[in-house]
């Protein structure tokens, strides 16, 4: 859905029936992920304006649960210890996190991106450097 105001919304479609959980905006990009690993190979959607919608493809079937923008980089992070960067939110590379938790969001601020999970003992969050 898209709105100008936050209070009025008009519903979009989307270039696959897929649960999306998380999208964000950089660089004139909003980019959207799925969560569903079972959509191996198009778990990212792009969009230049919130209403049209391209499938993008991705290194690897995952569960990815959130996307984010900052530095330059847009950054996903998923469950069982997968994250993946892109310099456009078009092309996206697989990199191994140092912990095999779930991860379940990310935000950048303050020169880091900043994941936080549901899993792990005393390992729940994690920071990036890209």
């Amino acid at each position: 859905m898209t709105s100008t105001d936050g209070i009025t919304w008009a519903v979009r479609t989307t270039p696959a029936d897929y649960s999306w959980v998380s999208v964000c905006y950089g660089n004139g990009l909003f980019v959207a992920v799925d969560v569903y690993y079972r959509n191996s190979g198009n778990q990212v959607m792009t969009s230049n304006d919130g209403i049209y919608w391209t499938l993008r493809s991705t290194p690897t079937g995952y569960y990815w649960t959130s996307v984010c923008y900052g530095n330059g980089l847009f950054v996903a992070v998923g469950q069982y210890g997968g994250s993946m960067v892109s310099p456009d939110g078009i092309n996206w590379t697989f990199v191994e996190t140092p912990v095999d938790n779930h991860w379940t969001s990310v935000y950048y601020g303050n020169g880091k991106f900043v994941a936080v999970s549901r899993t792990g003992t005393g390992n729940r969050v994690m920071t990036m450097d890209w």
